[in-house]
């Protein structure tokens, strides 16, 4: 699929969702349809921009690490599920320690409450 096919399905999967929600809504209609509006909008040009800005900057970033070999993971010659697997679980964890030093360590509780969403 070329980038133009995958932005529109994007955006006609959103469309989708949202008829789907006018038809059934799941809660009361406590703001007016102007506010939905204002929110698809800012929600697609979120996505516009993430997909023509920051995905061609992330895949630089990826070239860079692959002819590098940098990392600790291409040093081992594991099989490729078993290296994503210890990706996902090493990132999980350096997710869990930040978080929780932020609760244990209130100096560093506002940034990284605004980073990661801890309240």
């Amino acid at each position: 699929m070329n980038e133009l096919s995958i932005v529109v399905f994007v955006l006609s999967f959103f469309v989708a969702l949202f008829i789907l929600e006018r038809l059934f809504p799941l809660r009361s209609k406590a703001r007016p349809f102007g506010h939905l509006i204002i929110n698809g909008i800012f929600t697609a040009s979120l996505v516009l921009v993430a997909f023509f800005l920051v995905r061609p900057i992330i895949r630089g970033f990826f070239t860079l690490i692959e002819e590098w070999n940098f990392g600790l993971i291409p040093w081992l010659n594991w099989p490729l599920w078993l290296e994503g697997v210890l990706g996902f679980l090493l990132l999980d964890l350096s997710v869990y320690y930040c978080v929780l030093s932020a609760l244990v360590r209130p100096t560093l509780r506002g940034e990284i409450s605004y980073v990661f969403g801890v309240a």
